[in-house]
């Protein structure tokens, strides 16, 4: 399991995102799409592969300063969220590489 590279877990209702799927090390893709998850953990930051991030369709508000630290990260879907728009921003230029959608 530890070699998976993709993930989704999208419309399954969930509150928080799974401990053990910070554990997935290889992840370059990870789909969290449409569930009612209000943060993204620090752990976050474990994830050093991870290039693409579907977050859309949450209840997120604002993004861990730790998701930075993800330097092959090129593409976070954010919307449909109650993303504060300053926390977003901060974190956009913090991550010049990466596009927000």
């Amino acid at each position: 399991m530890r070699e998976l590279v993709g993930f989704s877990f999208e419309s399954n209702d969930l509150k928080k995102i799974p401990d053990h799927l910070f554990e997935l090390k290889n992840l370059t893709s990870l789909s969290l799409q449409n569930n009612k998850i209000e943060t993204i953990p620090p752990k976050i930051c474990n994830l050093k592969k991870l290039k693409v991030l579907y977050l859309t369709g949450n209840k997120i508000k604002k993004l861990p300063d730790e998701i930075t630290l993800l330097a092959n990260l090129k593409e976070v879907f954010i919307g449909n969220n109650p993303i504060d728009s300053t926390n977003l921003i901060e974190i956009q230029k913090k991550m010049p590489n990466c596009n927000f959608y």
